[in-house]
């Protein structure tokens, strides 16, 4: 068995977003959401970081991680 520790909780939305104060402002597809403090609202859950990005950035990076999944036989994968 495997032993995981979660370091943190990663938030992609689209945007726009203010990155800084964890906030979600105007989304156009995302109606009745405006300035929501999405990063605030998650941290009520949990007593990890969480962080804020824009969708756009996220896209890269997770295609790389399932990626690197698909070569491995066991499936795990670890961030770092």
């Amino acid at each position: 068995m495997c032993q995981t520790e979660i370091v943190g909780v990663g938030i992609s939305a689209m945007g726009p977003i203010d990155m800084e104060k964890g906030r979600i402002l105007s989304p156009t597809h995302f109606f009745g959401i405006e300035n929501y403090d999405v990063v605030n609202e998650v941290k009520k859950f949990t007593d990890l970081p969480v962080y804020l990005y824009k969708n756009t950035n996220c896209a890269l990076p997770q295609g790389a991680w399932r990626e690197s999944l698909r070569q491995r036989k066991d499936g795990a994968h670890r961030h770092g």
